[in-house]
């Protein structure tokens, strides 16, 4: 039995089919991925992580406590919701907006 009942899933569901219905309408045009700047997080586990993005489908691997990883701007919402990880400010010298 999952711990929140799966609204998490559920949750996620739906985040994917929007981003889907969002993908699929800038197709014609550039990928949002190309020219968008990344989004930092930082997992604060014990242990290891790999997290799926629902819209770009990369695997985030966050190998050791305190590792901070750039994630597609369009799977930030959903990995914002992961517990353990959390936005951090991109590293000195990264491309920034």
């Amino acid at each position: 039995m999952s711990c929140c009942g799966g609204r998490r899933r559920q949750f996620l569901s739906e985040y994917q089919q929007q981003g889907e219905a969002d993908v699929r309408e800038n197709q014609p045009h550039q990928s949002p991925s190309t020219n968008s700047k990344p989004i930092y997080f930082e997992y604060s586990g014990m242990t290891a992580l790999t997290v799926e993005g629902p819209i770009s489908r990369r695997r985030y691997r966050f190998a050791e406590p305190g590792a901070r990883i750039a994630v597609d701007r369009r799977d930030a919402p959903s990995l914002a919701a992961v517990p353990l990880l959390k936005r951090v400010k991109p590293p000195i010298g990264a491309d920034v907006e």
